[in-house]
């Protein structure tokens, strides 16, 4: 029904009701308002902004590059139907890589179980949420192709008592994933491995591949 003809049919009804339907509409019409216009960043979470459809901007004062605006918890002012808040979970994920195999001696092959936690970055918010449908399997395989030739560099002192191999194999991680990982909007990677054991099924395959085949004798 059209405005005008609401309007109409409003005061056409007896008094004191024309009067309490017309504060009803009123009251409606601001809560819509208000919800529309106020929106609450809440503490595990960051927002961009759209307005008509695209993200607001704005320019460092160092760099002057342009830069998504980043609004962090609080209370939030838009413009009603012009503005459109967005908000992202900065909550650190965890991905649990699973098992990856590492040959350690000759025959000796070990699986290392390894998880990784990353931090949100908050400029990569717009990449989180835009960019990276498949975020979780490009994560995890990015991780994994990074952290193999890692593991495979301290393959030796993974069986061994030292107490230190795990904070040598999480710094090492973190700078070799600090770049890329950033491109995908995180940052502060850490490691953890959970457990490091000897693959018995692959340590017996290896070997039988590496036995000699013995001639067969010619009667």
């Amino acid at each position: 029904m059209p405005f005008g003809q609401l309007y109409d049919s409003v005061k056409g009804l007896p008094s004191p009701w024309n009067a309490i339907a017309l504060w009803v509409i009123a009251l409606v019409l601001a809560v819509v308002f208000f919800f529309k216009t106020v929106k609450i960043v809440h503490q595990d979470e960051m927002a961009m902004k759209l307005r008509r459809g695209r993200v607001i901007m704005k320019r460092d004062k160092a760099t002057n590059e342009a830069r998504v605006a980043v609004y962090r918890a609080g209370i939030r002012g838009l413009f009603p139907f012009i503005d459109t808040l967005i908000r992202v979970s900065i909550r650190d994920r965890t991905y649990n890589l699973g098992t990856t195999n590492i040959q350690v001696g000759e025959y000796d092959v070990s699986d290392v179980d390894v998880t990784v936690t990353l931090s949100i970055d908050p400029e990569g918010i717009y990449h989180i949420h835009f960019k990276n449908d498949e975020l979780e399997r490009r994560t995890i395989a990015l991780c994994l192709s990074l952290l193999r030739p890692i593991l495979h560099a301290h393959r030796d002192e993974l069986h061994s008592d030292d107490s230190d191999i795990r904070e040598r194999i999480t710094k090492a991680f973190a700078e070799a994933a600090a770049r890329p990982l950033a491109e995908l909007g995180f940052r502060s990677p850490v490691i953890e491995v959970t457990d490091v054991r000897t693959n018995a099924q692959a340590l017996i395959a290896k070997a039988i591949a590496g036995s000699k085949k013995w001639p067969i004798a010619n009667d």
